[in-house]
């Protein structure tokens, strides 16, 4: 089982009702910040390069001045997003397009390429483009975000849980 240290409180269930179909519920319940109930559709046919799927969450922000964290402020968002995975022909390469509400309520989508390595490595680079302008590094207001993601595995080795890793 995966460990979310940043987790509280969670429950999950994911099921495949169909051969080439998965469908995934969650409820949680961050530290400090945030709860969230939502689920998942996944359809990528067998023997298949392209994968189509939609998600939902509902997200409530969590109220830090109340006993235990255990209440909510008055603000909750939903969020959704419709994704496309295609997995390229060159080895260990996938694309991946996704649309949708983000959790600040802006609407746009996201574009990535993924480069998986034989080790269990992952190198993502991304762009985002909405509409709410928001700061980047530089100070400035753009609506368009990019950047580059670097997950590194830790569990072959010695005395580190399996499933561990590190993401920058």
């Amino acid at each position: 089982m995966r460990r979310w240290p940043w987790i509280r409180f969670m429950a999950r269930g994911r099921t495949a009702l169909k051969m080439a179909s998965m469908q995934r519920c969650l409820a949680a319940i961050w530290k400090k910040c945030s709860a969230a109930q939502g689920g998942e559709i996944l359809y990528r046919p067998f023997d298949s390069r392209f994968a189509i799927g939609t998600e939902g969450w509902r997200v409530w922000k969590r109220g830090p001045n109340t006993p235990l964290h255990t209440g909510f402020e008055d603000y909750d968002i939903s969020s959704g997003h419709l994704n496309l995975w295609y997995d390229m022909p060159v080895e260990g390469m996938t694309l991946h397009g996704r649309a949708g509400r983000y959790l600040a309520g802006d609407k746009g989508g996201t574009l990535a390429l993924i480069k998986h390595f034989r080790n269990g490595a992952k190198l993502e680079g991304y762009m985002t483009l909405t509409d709410r302008k928001d700061s980047d590094f530089t100070g400035n207001l753009s609506y368009l975000t990019q950047g580059i993601r670097l997950n590194i595995p830790l569990g072959r080795y010695r005395h580190i849980p399996k499933g561990t890793s590190i993401r920058l």
